[in-house]
């Protein structure tokens, strides 16, 4: 990654959307549960249609 002030162990994964679509997450290995709630709540705010039947 080559910024130093980003954590040494990071890992990338990949996350298949809908339409072909792929999400690519690089995360800290072991990231805590108060990361996860934070990123999910990120993530809520990016949605832009909300399907009822997903």
């Amino acid at each position: 990654m080559g910024d130093s002030s980003m954590p040494s162990r990071l890992s990338e994964y990949a996350f298949p959307l809908r339409e072909g679509g792929v999400a690519r997450l690089v995360l800290p290995v072991g990231i805590k549960a108060s990361d996860a709630r934070r990123l999910t709540a990120f993530i809520n705010t990016l949605v832009v249609d909300i399907d009822q039947n997903d």
